[in-house]
């Protein structure tokens, strides 16, 4: 017969062997407390969650500023074509070299 074939009596042997190892270890060990690494785990989520809001408000600022910042820009940018504009209508070229503008043009720095 084959040396690989256990018996019940065996087994029962093995499973014993195996109970006195645990009886030997310390429950301490052994259990884990589902307690405190839930508030452990719970305390991190916090955090976490703490930390993303800090984001999404520096975030939410940073595009607020950014926005300003664009309506500025074009704010301007539409005070110099303005400018411009006034400009090319206001002055009449007689040479190249000579500009010669309208009372118009010089009235609104009087």
């Amino acid at each position: 017969m084959s040396s690989n074939n256990f018996s019940l009596s065996d087994q029962n042997e093995v499973q014993a062997v195996y109970n006195q190892d645990q009886e030997h270890k310390s429950d301490s060990d052994d259990v884990v407390n589902v307690g405190e690494l839930d508030i452990e785990l719970g305390l991190k989520n916090t955090k976490l969650h703490l930390e993303i809001d800090g984001l999404h408000r520096e975030l939410t600022r940073a595009l607020s500023k950014s926005a300003r910042l664009e309506e500025q820009n074009n704010q301007q940018k539409i005070r110099i074509d303005e400018r411009e504009k006034f400009i090319r209508e206001t002055h009449v070229v007689i040479y190249p070299d000579i500009t010669i503008y309208t009372k118009k043009l010089f009235a609104q720095y009087l």
